[in-house]
């Protein structure tokens, strides 16, 4: 299969108070309160979800069904600099959230066949899938998403 130009999207950076400046997903080193914490990561998640299936048209599922493989280059941009593992943790919310939209509406991935049920599980760690994460210095906090197939 042709590789087609990519797809690529900004989730922008996060008020995490009223009035205050966008910020980056949290990196498991920042002490923040586990409530604080769980809203900022569910907000993010939900933006990388609904971004992703507005950047792609919702095309997601129709590419996992197809067993197309997906290279997905997840590029923080912020004032600051995150090393490797932690990088990878930030970006754990975001990882998340375009898992919840390349399996929605899925039947076949983990599903009880019998019952047809919903798999609950989007596996991040799908063989289809090829994350690339980076990370670039800059004044205002955004990630970029660039997905290829």
């Amino acid at each position: 299969e042709a590789v087609r130009s990519p797809v690529t999207f900004t989730l922008p950076g996060i008020e995490r108070r009223r009035g205050g400046k966008p910020q980056p997903p949290p990196s498991p080193n920042e002490r923040l309160h586990h409530m604080c914490r769980a809203r900022v990561t569910k907000r993010w998640r939900k933006s990388a979800r609904m971004e992703t299936w507005a950047a792609t048209n919702g095309l997601g599922p129709a590419l996992i069904a197809n067993n197309s493989r997906l290279n997905i280059a997840l590029t923080l941009v912020s004032v600051g600099e995150f090393d490797g593992d932690n990088l990878d943790a930030a970006l754990k919310s975001v990882r998340d959230g375009i898992c919840d939209d390349l399996w929605r509406n899925c039947r076949d991935h983990d599903a009880d066949r019998s019952t047809g049920k919903m798999c609950g599980n989007r596996h991040d760690t799908d063989p289809r899938l090829a994350w690339r994460f980076q990370q670039e210095r800059g004044p205002v906090a955004l990630v970029r998403i660039e997905v290829t197939w």
